[in-house]
């Protein structure tokens, strides 16, 4: 498969631009020593390995997606695979640390930029849907795949999690200048983490749409701001009362208090 059809079939342009830009951290990993020199061996190969087999995960899925498929769409020789990887889920797992790398370097870029609570709670739900929706069907499968205990994908999920939690409590430290309950934390992440994966559920369904994309966007960024902001005119006004629109969403209007 040539990589405009990728473009077509798959992904949006920018979506792919995203995707080649996530297996560049691949070798910020391997300057790190996450990998062995003979491991790395200094080529593309791997990166073009990592690259086509997400566009076989996605086309096939996880179950049904076979070593033979990746070296196929990724035209390298069952040597070269096995040079790097032990087998497809070896693969996967690949692919979501890299993932997880990209979204903690993008979320620590971004905070460092910010000075204001609203700014912050305005970066963090605009992130989070950038990410979501820039590496959608394939975060989707990793994302279900890294739920199960025994998947190899647990672990790595959890530690993400955790370091998530630290690079957000972090930001809100150095915004309020006092330490910061990271208790607190843990499930407005999950609620956006839950929002944004069911906006993929229904993009993969077909049964959502940009108007609805941005009423969740907009909700999620009132309830974050009613749990962490303490000033009440730095907070947004919600959405029923700004507009004069009459038929909203109950989630439009939530806050902490009404979950």
């Amino acid at each position: 498969m040539q990589e405009s059809n990728i473009s077509e079939n798959l992904f949006s342009s920018v979506q792919v631009q995203r995707l080649k830009a996530m297996l560049q951290v691949v070798d910020v990993q391997a300057k790190r020593g996450y990998f062995a020199k003979e491991a790395w061996g200094g080529n593309s190969a791997r990166s073009e390995i990592l690259f086509k087999s997400i566009v076989v995960f996605i086309e096939k899925g996880l179950n049904d997606a076979t070593v033979q498929d990746i070296l196929e769409e990724a035209n390298v020789s069952r040597r070269t695979f096995y040079k790097y990887f032990k087998n497809k889920m070896e693969v996967l797992k690949s692919i979501y640390d890299i993932s997880v790398d990209v979204m903690n370097l993008r979320f620590q870029a971004e905070y460092a930029k910010v000075s204001t609570m609203q700014e912050f709670v305005d970066t963090s739900v605009d992130l989070f849907f950038s990410y979501h929706q820039d590496f959608g069907p394939m975060l989707r499968i990793m994302q279900e795949e890294a739920y199960s205990s025994e998947s190899p994908l647990s672990a790595i999920r959890k530690n993400a999690f955790e370091q998530l939690v630290k690079i957000l409590c972090d930001a809100v430290e150095r915004i309020q200048k006092t330490k910061f309950d990271s208790s607190t934390m843990y499930p407005l992440i999950w609620i956006v983490e839950s929002a944004t994966l069911h906006l993929l559920q229904l993009q993969k369904n077909q049964q959502n749409s940009e108007g609805e994309t941005e009423k969740f966007r907009k909700s999620l960024k009132n309830i974050i701001a009613s749990a962490l902001i303490i000033d009440k005119k730095e907070r947004p006004m919600p959405a029923c009362v700004e507009t004069e629109v009459v038929k909203q969403s109950p989630l439009e209007c939530a806050t902490v208090t009404d979950l």
